[in-house]
């Protein structure tokens, strides 16, 4: 599975044909070609997801005070 940002992609954001069988197909079309086309995501792990959650606590506890 590719995760892609679509706002990077113009052929599909800025498309005057906007429906989602539309996208899908670019996207597949895309992916088949070259996958670097869609700039691929990787998601954020549990580790850093709690670290991130653990300074935004830390912050508005030192706000608070």
């Amino acid at each position: 599975m590719i995760v892609t940002n679509l706002c990077e992609l113009r052929a599909i954001s800025h498309s005057d044909r906007k429906s989602d069988q539309v996208d899908a197909e670019k996207l597949a079309r895309y992916a088949r070609l070259d996958p670097e086309i869609l700039r691929p995501i990787s998601h954020r792990t549990v580790v850093q997801l709690t670290l991130i959650r653990a300074r935004e606590l830390l912050v508005r506890l030192r706000t608070a005070l």
